[in-house]
């Protein structure tokens, strides 16, 4: 009982640590890509996040990679065996390996791809190819940058990971403000400076990693774990292809059917998304290695404890900004770019309600992971999502407007949400179906209960623009915090938050 209670304060506390970090993050997020859009303009910045996409494609490669890093990191310190240092270099040589090899491809396919396959107008493909070329380096360097990352997160150094991604977003700031001073190709400029944000983040995480978690890379020759390491991420592959499919891949298409001004507003929908997941994963850098020690350790009702709760949770946090955006998006995207492409606020409102319905499955992927039984979920799960890019394909010939694309992925996230569940509770042979139902009617009152509240309370003449915003999010938080406590939060919650109120007001 004392190490749980211990585990959750740790949980709290990191979780607030992230959160906060979050907001900031989140704040310079949406400042810089205003920067960005005024100083590219439209075309140009729809055209950094199309050639963006070419380059991000090839991320399903690391993204498997980067899975398996973490689970075996995080399982081996659940462990408490003193393996996770083998694992790092072994990871670090894969990586290595990886990045040469991804590298090779993304020179020849990814260049060939976007000369000759791509909707860019041609005073731009000069422009075009800088880019992809500073876009594959940086690329490069990110994939090698996976094992410090996750290392820091397995450890659960949170206060450290703020620092260095709140000092990564400063930079990004910068970046985008400094165009104004630049008299050449703004598009190229940008491109370069954002390669060389990557290039002192990677520094900054070897050293931490190096001088505070003292780890080094060494040569391993331990062939069996690079066959585990290898065998859990080749079937991460699925998955990891399925996601880049249904994010990149759509990115294409819409330049395809429609142009690089679709793809502006899609990349403005995926700024607003990024940022809202942020404070998704403010919960879910926390959590996860909970989740991960607990089943290490045999401890399997906290396990699926954590990830019920875990789920309703980071739903509810992304719940506070996603409803007043929800209500308010003319409101925040005047007040955010002043002009932007059509169809922005559409793609905003289905980007953020994907996002939502999504963000119930993050703990149960990362509870699969745990187990290291994944070969049947990455075939079911991994086939659906792959399915999303063909059947929009196919629809946008019938309907050819463009909200069609996000009504399929959204389709597509429910019913993998009922299925992780369903697969989940069959590895670990627990019924689990039933809690996911009752989770569901939780979060729907809320949800109903807080957009009825809110949508009311600013629904009048004398508030508008970004007043209104702020008056939602003010409102939105105050009733999922008051239905949240009332429907949500079991009696040892309600009393340890009772006793933390009562402690800060009588300090």
């Amino acid at each position: 009982m004392t190490t749980t209670s211990s585990n959750n304060k740790q949980l709290a506390k990191n979780t607030i640590i992230l959160y906060i970090r979050t907001l900031f993050v989140l704040f310079l997020s949406f400042y810089s890509s205003r920067l960005i859009l005024q100083n590219l303009g439209v075309d140009d910045y729809g055209l950094y996040n199309v050639v963006g996409g070419v380059v991000s494609i090839f991320s399903i490669f690391s993204g498997c990679l980067t899975t398996a890093t973490s689970r075996y990191l995080t399982y081996e310190i659940g462990k408490g065996n003193g393996k996770e240092g083998k694992v790092f270099s072994a990871s670090m040589h894969i990586h290595l390996f990886l990045g040469v090899i991804l590298l090779i491809i993304l020179e020849t396919i990814g260049v060939w791809f976007l000369n000759y396959k791509m909707n860019i107008p041609g005073p731009r493909m000069y422009a075009a190819n800088i880019v992809l070329q500073v876009s594959i380096i940086s690329f490069f360097i990110n994939v090698t940058s996976i094992p410090y990352n996750s290392l820091i997160i397995a450890y659960e150094k949170m206060v450290s990971f703020a620092y260095i991604s709140l000092l990564e977003s400063i930079l990004k700031v910068i970046a985008a403000a400094s165009l104004v001073i630049f008299l050449q190709d703004k598009l190229i400029i940008y491109s370069i400076l954002i390669f060389l944000n990557s290039l002192l983040i990677r520094l900054i995480y070897l050293i931490y990693c190096r001088t505070k978690l003292k780890t080094r890379f060494v040569k391993i020759k331990d062939k069996g774990l690079y066959r585990e390491l290898l065998g859990f991420a080749s079937y991460n592959m699925i998955g990891a292809a399925s996601q880049v499919c249904s994010n990149q891949g759509l990115n294409i298409l819409i330049n395809i059917i429609w142009g690089v001004s679709l793809n502006a507003a899609r990349g403005i929908s995926a700024q607003l998304e990024t940022g809202i997941v942020l404070f998704m994963n403010s919960f879910m850098t926390a959590i996860n290695p909970q989740i991960i020690k607990s089943y290490a350790s045999q401890n399997f009702q906290r396990t699926i404890d954590l990830v019920v709760r875990g789920s309703m949770f980071s739903y509810l946090m992304m719940l506070i900004i996603a409803m007043p955006l929800l209500i308010c998006t003319k409101e925040f995207l005047d007040f955010w770019l002043n002009s932007y492409p059509n169809y922005t606020i559409d793609f905003v409102r289905l980007a953020i309600i994907n996002t939502l319905i999504f963000s119930l499955s993050n703990t149960t992927i990362t509870a699969i992971q745990a187990t290291g039984k994944i070969r049947l979920y990455q075939i079911i799960i991994g086939g659906l999502q792959l399915s999303v890019l063909p059947l929009a394909y196919f629809i946008t010939k019938e309907i050819k407007e463009p909200q069609i694309i996000y009504f399929v992925l959204i389709c597509i996230t429910i019913i993998c949400l009922f299925l992780r569940y369903f697969l989940l509770g069959r590895i670990m042979q627990m019924k689990i179906m039933n809690k996911l139902v009752k989770m569901l009617a939780k979060i729907a009152l809320i949800s109903l209960l807080s957009y009825y509240i809110t949508n009311i309370t600013i629904n009048t003449e004398s508030i508008h623009g970004i007043l209104k915003f702020i008056l939602s999010f003010c409102v939105n938080i105050i009733s999922l915090i008051l239905f949240s406590y009332i429907i949500i939060f079991d009696n040892d919650e309600k009393l340890f938050l009772n006793k933390y109120v009562s402690k800060k007001f009588h300090s």
